[in-house]
């Protein structure tokens, strides 16, 4: 068995994890603890050693390794025979714990000189480059090795030293076996270029590594360095000869020309294609651009394995009636088409490959490639047959374009019935030029179709099973379950044990399945007695969970019917559960000392005698949790509720019985969701904040308001693990570095300066030892809570006698679309430098904070590659600190000042479009084609693209295929921030006719582009407004519901049209909601009542003729939304906002809000008016208006002129005029405030609260 990439991660994290977690038994100190008794290693490179510090001890006058003072080193030694460079690596994998890494020459340990070290350098990773502890070696001469724990760390470790790599020259070639596919792992780490050595993909290299490869079949094949792992700008180039420097080019690559998941490749990776002769010897070089140097894998790849007839790939016999049998990753990349092969699905394809599959039992059978969620992958067609030779084949069943729900257009899916023992050939070719990888599924029926058939459920509680309802029927004489006529039902038997109250419920997998449940008694399908008891929807894990619940008797068999509203089919869990097992106090649920989350469903839940009542209400369905914490501090614990039934209550106490608590904190109604997002607004949150005490048990009950009943969740927060100065967190001396944290919790220390001069309250602390010296950025940037960021940077080793550096509030960065803070300093080398994030005014929330360095592509030599694939996109680039070079040209006529540098290898030929839309700053943008800064060819340059764009760039032109474009990006007059970058060429669904079809399933995410886009002629002006760069896109839903189409975009104002027909001039538009921003931070979202198997074509295009990059959206709308309809009437004039709900309105306005919200509005008279009071929606008097939205509610506010000389601007009765002085006028409305999660927008004209997206724009890598 070949296990994914991914599972190979997950595994190795897994041992990681043990290993971390094993507790380690006491032991005698390492036998080379002493800097004496050092392990002695081989002088030949590579070498590797390895061992333990557990109860290893730091000697009387052992300096502190790598600026650590650790505690617990070992010591190596190693004495070279030859001279050059080394480097020592220590695999994050395998390390279980963080390792100090020192080098020194001398002969004593209070006497020895420092040679290297890992002070500075980032953490090492799993996977993927990592620094390493380097220096020049020589030989004789005897270094040692010292291994010590970061802050008294112990545990296992391995390190190993290298040198110049063995294949560094041509003559020692490492040789690659014969027949792909191989795998290879490489570095150029202290590789160099030898006298006569040929320019690798055009590019001077100068860190070049070789392979000898001789094929023994001929054919085509694939060399290439991608890797998911490894971002090394790699050249490729391939060879014949026998001498470096008189070489035949076979092929060369420096950009590969498409980036692709897992194990695909990444935009610097090198790819090669050509026909490979069998006994030739190819001489493969491979190399890096602008003298960087790294590891990478060089991967062959020949046609698949598959790919004749008779080397069909053998699928498993057997069904899973709920998981599909097939193959995952299967391509048919370079795949070819034998003499005699039948044309599948009646398509020409031409890269077909072949699967065998021998059914060990007869039924039906769904034979599929639809497992894409995108618009990647090849245009496969399907076919089966039987038959024993290629050119004699007898067809089975064909498809070209699939129709089922979870299916796009270019999928293929089709399903016959299979007769045990007949062996089936299914082959799978996709349509020129399309080839690639795909998923093959096979899926069959449910043995528990049939009544007589069902499976039976385990007695004792909780019972659960997984079933599938595709391929079943329904039986003659069965009842309609849950009321709907259904069509597709499987069956399950379960006798209880004992009696008692439980619930069914049936969970959907996937959107394409909406379950409805029948329980019944009896012992034939058609003579049924229904059971009594209560439906529910929305049960437990979504929405659409469908629940029964009913007094079950012991002994008695009941008969479990689940099928799918409106014949939907697909995926499910059945559960069945009794009273919870934390019901009551004397059985709670144990919670470990340091929990995350916890949850439950309390809808069998009682209440105790003596049992209070929680946050004052008595409720009645409570469960409970017992938390004892390892360490005292303030904790913050929420109860979010899942399911729209339940209103949560919390409460927290000390006591060891339910009638003699002590009460430490209760709540009813949070005022917002906590930093966990795990809730939502509206969702009966409740929320306590207390100081826990360390070895206190604290007894967690939580309840349903007013007898609420559903599924909850409790999550659990405290004060961030960097809180004190002492606990800062290490940030990776490389730049850029990232950091983040929630501050709710955290505290000011004692004697703890007010940074930024705010006395702020809610610090966290930060370190950084640059391992370089030079200028640097720190921006801090919001993105949860109210929290509005300061930072400040020191010198020093206690909180209370820092020098301050620099400091910075209320500047946010570019890139940063809510509150920050950004300022710059010059880092010294060495020097550990404090950074302090604190909230201004005692805010608090999320934040992510960023350094950047001089920007890695400043020089022209050191471009960014960009890859050779359409689109290509870079969003985390910057030109801080970038220079101009001598012999630079002004890009877009402007003289700017600190440019950088990117590269794209166009792959075909065609007009492109490439923009800095949504960069943090005003961009000069210019693309030439040439070899030397001084000696470019301009091809298109731009100053400002106009429309929402501006003042970014945007240039178009005719690119050609496997040209190499230079592309400078550079500030105007010498601007500096954040970078966007997009390369677009015209989108394939530019015309109605080629619209892309998108998954049945709700839930979908795409993105796309406008740019180069047009409009047809007789299409409609979409939103009403003329456009003229739309985009298509036709999705047909499963299932009927509600639904929200978002449309995000920093790079233009989008425009959303939605559509029914088969004509771009005859089309009819459907009826559709304006949502605002929806989920976008920038962009227009829509609502729609979709109906099932309707096509609706969705039409994206750009306000004022613009176009950019945007990603689609389309979930499901609210939830039971109500309309909450506000009105203003009176001669006065003024608005009415709330601070609970995002509402600002000023005359007319209308607002979906979820079912049972409740939101307090408030009357703002302008100036010259004043307040009279409210009507409708039980509101009267001039207070706040409380409305509950259980179903459509509309209300008024009234405003009347303020009385002659009146102050006017308040509520209520004006005061009596006065005449003298003058009366001052009241201040105007007061300015829009957003509750935590929301912020200010404009929205169509009206500043409006808009919920915030939950992550920043840029992020760690």
């Amino acid at each position: 068995m070949v296990r994914s990439g991914r599972a190979l991660l997950l595994a190795l994290v897994s041992v990681a994890a043990l290993l971390a977690l094993a507790p380690v038994a006491s032991a005698a100190a390492p036998a080379n603890d002493d800097f004496a008794n050092a392990s002695v290693l081989s002088p030949t490179l590579p070498v590797t050693g390895s061992g333990s510090n557990q109860e290893a001890t730091k000697e009387a006058g052992e300096p502190d390794h790598a600026g650590d003072p650790g505690g617990h080193s070992v010591w190596h030694s190693w004495t070279p025979t030859v001279s050059g460079p080394v480097g020592i690596s220590t695999p994050g994998c395998f390390n279980s714990f963080p390792a100090l890494v020192a080098v020194y020459t001398g002969s004593a340990v209070n006497a020895l000189t420092p040679v290297a070290g890992n002070q500075g350098l980032p953490t090492p990773v799993c996977f993927g480059e990592s620094a390493e502890v380097e220096f020049t070696a020589s030989a004789g001469t005897t270094y040692w090795i010292a291994i010590d724990g970061r802050s008294g760390a112990q545990g296992s470790y391995e390190f190993t030293l290298k040198g110049a790599p063995e294949n560094d020259d041509f003559a020692d070639a490492q040789v690659v076996s014969a027949e792909p596919p191989q795998t290879v792992a490489g570095s150029t780490r202290f590789a160099g270029k030898q006298t006569g050595e040929p320019d690798h993909a055009g590019d001077p290299g100068g860190h070049s590594v070789w392979y000898s490869w001789t094929p023994t079949t001929s054919g085509p094949i694939s060399i290439s360095t991608c890797s998911s792992f490894y971002s090394l700008d790699t050249l490729l180039g391939i060879y014949t000869g026998s001498a470096v420097g008189s070489l035949t080019p076979v092929a060369s690559n420096d950009d590969a020309p498409a980036v692709e998941g897992f194990p695909g490749c990444a935009a610097a990776n090198s790819e090669v294609r050509f026909d490979a002769d069998a006994g030739t010897t190819y001489k493969i070089a491979v190399d890096s651009t602008g003298g960087t140097s790294g590891r990478f894998t060089l991967r062959l790849r020949g046609r698949p394995a598959n790919d004749d007839f008779a080397n069909a790939q053998v699928l498993p016999a057997a069904l899973n009636p709920t998981f599909p049998i097939g193959v995952s990753g299967a391509t048919t990349d370079m795949a070819t088409e034998q003499s005699g092969e039948p044309d599948h699905a009646g398509a020409p394809g031409g890269q077909s490959v072949w699967f065998s599959w021998t059914p060990s039992a007869s039924g039906r059978v769904l034979v599929s490639t639809c497992t894409h969620e995108g618009p990647e992958g090849p245009d496969t067609l399907l076919a089966a047959y039987t038959g024993s030779a290629v050119n004699a084949l007898t067809p089975v069943v064909s498809n070209d374009d699939a129709t089922g729900p979870n299916c796009r257009a270019s999928d293929s899916e089709a399903s016959f019935i299979a007769s045990a023992g007949t062996t089936y050939r299914i082959a799978v070719d996709s349509k020129s030029p399309s080839h690639g990888r795909f998923d093959l599924k096979l899926e069959g029926a449910s043995a528990n179709d049939d009544f007589g058939d069902s499976q039976t459920l385990a007695a004792a509680l909780p019972s659960s099973a997984t079933g599938s309802t595709k391929f079943t029927t329904r039986e003659a004489g069965e009842p309609a379950h849950g009321g709907e006529p259904g069509g597709h039902s499987v069956w399950f038997a379960w006798t209880p044990a004992s009696s008692g109250p439980v619930i069914v419920t049936a969970c959907p997998y996937t959107e394409s399945i909406v379950p409805v449940l029948g329980v019944y008694t009896g012992s034939a399908v058609n003579a049924l007695t229904p059971v009594a008891g209560d439906s529910i929807r929305g049960a437990s894990c979504r929405s659409t969970a469908a629940g029964f619940e009913f007094d079950a008797v012991a002994g008695t068999t009941y008969r479990i019917a689940v099928d799918g509203e409106a014949g939907s089919l697909g995926l499910f869990s059945l559960e069945i559960q009794g009273r919870p097992t934390n019901d009551e106090f004397a059985t709670p649920e144990v919670l470990s000392p340091t929990p995350m989350t916890a949850g439950g469903i309390d809808r069998l839940a009682t209440k105790q005698a003596g049992e209070p009542n929680h946050a004052g209400d008595p409720g009645g369905h409570s469960l409970w949790f017992s938390w004892t914490p390892s360490s005292s501090g303030p904790v913050e614990i929420s109860a979010c509720g899942y399911t729209r039934e339940i209103d949560t209550l919390l409460a927290v106490y000390t006591g060891s019985a339910v009638n003699a608590l002590t009460p430490v904190a209760s709540n009813d109604d949070a005022s917002g969701p906590p930093p966990n997002q795990l809730c939502q607004f509206s969702r009966g949150n409740s929320e306590v904040v207390f100081n826990a005490v360390a070895g206190t048990t604290y007894r967690i009950a939580v309840d349903g308001k007013g007898g609420s009943v559903g599924r909850f969740g409790l999550a659990f927060e405290r004060a961030p693990a960097n809180d004190d100065f002492s606990a800062a967190q290490s940030l990776s001396a490389g730049l850029p570095s990232y950091g983040n944290a929630v501050t709710k919790l955290a505290t000011k220390q004692a004697g703890e300066p007010s940074h930024a001069s705010d006395p702020g309250g809610h610090s966290v602390w930060f370190t950084w030892m640059p391992s370089s010296s030079g200028q640097v950025t720190i921006s801090t940037c919001a993105y949860y809570g109210d929290l509005d960021p300061l930072f400040a940077v020191y010198t020093g080793s206690a909180v209370n006698s820092l020098t301050p550096v620099v400091s910075a509030e209320d500047d946010p960065p570019g890139y940063c679309r809510s509150n920050g803070s950004e300022a710059q300093f010059d880092a010294v080398a060495g020097t550990t430098y404090r950074i302090a994030v604190d909230g201004k005014g005692g805010s608090s929330g999320g934040f992510q904070l960023i350094l950047e360095g001089v920007a890695p592509n400043d020089d022209f030599g050191r471009p960014m590659s960009l890859g050779g694939g359409l689109p290509s996109r870079n969003f985390f680039a910057s030109n801080r600190f970038a220079t101009k070079q001598a012999g630079e040209p002004d890009h877009a006529g402007n003289a700017g000042g600190a440019s950088v540098w990117f590269k794209w290898t166009a792959p075909v030929s065609t007009e492109v479009s490439i923009d800095t839309c949504g960069s943090g700053f005003d961009t000069l943008l210019a693309v030439y084609t040439g070899s030397a800064v001084n000696a470019l060819t301009p091809i298109a340059g731009n100053d400002d693209a106009g429309g929402k764009c501006s003042p970014r760039s945007k240039v178009g032109f005719a690119a050609v295929a496997n040209t190499t474009y230079r592309i400078a990006v550079d500030g105007k007059n010498g601007a500096q921030g954040a970078i966007k970058l997009n390369v677009d060429a015209r989108p394939a669904n530019d015309a109605f006719e080629a619209a892309e079809t998108t998954p049945a399933p709700i839930g979908w995410y795409w993105s796309g582009t406008t740019s180069l886009a047009s409009k047809q002629a007789g299409e409609p002006n979409h939103a009403g407004d003329p456009g003229g760069h739309s985009v298509w896109y036709s999705w047909t839903p499963g299932k009927s519901a509600a639904v929200e189409l978002d449309a995000c975009t920093s790079s233009f104002e989008p425009l959303l049209g939605i559509y029914t027909g088969t004509a771009v001039n005859a089309l009819t538009a459907v009826a559709t909601t304006d949502s605002g921003l929806g989920q976008c931070d920038e962009g227009a979202s829509t609502a729609f009542d979709a109906v099932a198997g309707t096509t609706y074509l969705i039409a994206v295009d750009g306000a004022g003729g613009d176009s950019g990059y945007f990603e689609l959206h389309l979930r499901a709308a609210v939830e039971h939304p109500r309309s909450l309809s506000i009105a203003s009437a009176g001669g006065g004039a003024g608005s009415v906002v709330s601070f609970s709900a995002p509402i600002a309105c000023d005359s007319s306005c209308s607002y979906r809000l979820e079912v049972g919200e409740t939101v307090t509005l408030d009357a703002q008279p302008t100036p010259g008016s004043t307040f009279s009071g409210w009507s409708g929606a039980g509101c009267s008097g001039t207070g706040a208006c409380q409305v509950t939205l259980n179903a459509d509610t509309s209300v008024v506010a009234n405003f009347a002129p303020a009385p002659s000389g009146g102050n006017g601007g308040g509520g209520g009765a004006a005061p009596a005029p006065t005449p003298n002085p003058p009366a001052t006028p009241k201040p105007g409305p007061k300015p829009l405030r957003c509750k935590p999660g929301f912020k200010k927008s404009q929205v169509h004209g009206k500043a409006k609260c808009v919920k915030k997206k939950r992550k920043p724009r840029r992020h760690s890598g």
